[in-house]
């Protein structure tokens, strides 16, 4: 179910009986799975949400807000929580841009139950928080909400995480970092980056990277730079590359960036040398506020194209090749090549790799290791002629 109400026009004429008639009535609904909300017209009682989770606690398994205003009495709030505390089989839990309001509370009392209430949940496994930008009263209050919030990215049953755009000063950013360091089993992580962090210090970020150097679970990360400073997205995206590239068991297969301006070559090169020795990242999205770089690449094409290439090599199953080729033998090295025999590129790397394919002793035989330095740089009359030789030697066998 979706209930959703964004701009005045859209409010109709309801008295508050007809509004709790509707919840109400979305509460009744057995077997109720997933409830989603938008509402940016006015503020909703707290009290209606507290009869969904309180009728539909055994079958609930996503609850979504986004956009949305709440209002009510300390003591509602506790009842909101109570209820939440018994979802017992609540999988996903998304609060976006969420504003909760009470006067006679203090600005972070609304939210250290929050992170309390979510915590109880073992089942839960997918958290989207992200923060308001609206100038009322904000979810997330002052200082002493983050340490429960760095207790709650802790949590072993979560994972998938999305923390966006919290306005974290280093302190506040270290403390979160530093969860997400120690935390085991996450699979998903999506952080939005403000201009709050200082790039001076650079403690917050070396924890972060040192999680992306020591995760053997993370298979997809998406960071928003967008708002910060070139020199701090520079600063973290080249670290964050090193990281991985250090990483030998490294599980990552998606990654997501969105930058302000250019990719800047210095951050493309990082993500180069990373690809020649990563062998699991299947796709590498960036999103650029300005053209994307166009340094040169030894000449031929740009870093940004050679990063595509290690990345459409990975998809079509770098890793394996690598990992079984000390025992494959000529006959099969050959049918797997022959699955690129069109794509000259790929034939390139792969016939580099194992120049021994070309002469007639055995595999054994003075073959060395498959290197992983080969690169797409040889030029279109070369590479038809590797193309040329290896379907002679498929006609040879």
């Amino acid at each position: 179910v979706t209930i959703s109400a964004e701009t005045a026009e859209m409010e109709p004429n309801w008295s508050r009986d007809e509004i709790l008639n509707l919840f109400n009535t979305v509460a009744s609904i057995e077997n109720l799975l997933f409830v989603h909300l938008e509402y940016t017209v006015g503020r909703l009682p707290i009290s209606l949400l507290t009869a969904i989770l309180r009728q539909r606690r055994s079958s609930l398994k996503v609850f979504s807000m986004e956009h949305v205003r709440i209002q009510g009495e300390k003591a509602e709030y506790f009842k909101f929580y109570a209820e939440l505390k018994k979802l017992s089989n609540l999988k996903e839990f998304h609060f976006s841009r969420v504003d909760l309001y009470n006067a006679d509370l203090e600005d972070d009392e609304p939210v250290e139950n929050l992170w309390e209430a979510l915590s109880k949940l073992e089942s839960l496994n997918w958290l989207k928080i992200a923060n308001t930008d609206w100038e009322e009263t904000t979810i997330m209050g002052e200082m002493p909400s983050f340490p429960a919030l760095a207790k709650l990215c802790q949590l072993p049953q979560i994972r998938v995480l999305n923390l966006g755009k919290f306005n974290l000063c280093n302190d506040q950013f270290l403390a979160v970092a530093t969860a997400l360091r120690e935390k085991q089993g996450l699979l998903e992580l999506d952080l939005e980056f403000t201009d709050s962090l200082d790039v001076t210090s650079s403690w917050p970020l070396i924890i972060l990277t040192d999680m992306l150097q020591d995760s053997c679970s993370l298979q997809r990360i998406q960071l928003g730079c967008s708002e910060v400073s070139p020199a701090l997205s520079n600063h973290l995206l080249v670290g964050m590359a090193n990281s991985i590239a250090r990483n030998k068991y490294s599980a990552i297969r998606r990654i997501e960036v969105d930058i302000h301006g250019a990719f800047h070559p210095v951050v493309a090169k990082a993500f180069l040398d990373m690809l020649k020795f990563n062998y699991t990242l299947e796709e590498l999205i960036v999103t650029f506020s300005l053209s994307e770089d166009r340094f040169a690449y030894n000449g031929q094409g740009t870093v940004w194209e050679a990063v595509r290439f290690y990345v459409a090599l990975n998809r079509r199953g770098r890793k394996k090749l690598i990992e079984q080729s000390p025992q494959m033998s000529k006959a099969q090295w050959i049918n797997v090549l022959s699955q690129f025999s069109q794509e000259v590129e790929f034939l390139h790397y792969y016939l580099t790799m194992n120049p021994w394919l070309f002469h007639c002793q055995s595999p054994a035989q003075n073959r060395p290791f498959p290197s992983t330095n080969s690169t797409p740089t040889r030029s279109n009359d070369q590479l038809a002629y590797l193309s040329h030789l290896f379907s002679e030697q498929m006609q040879g066998m």
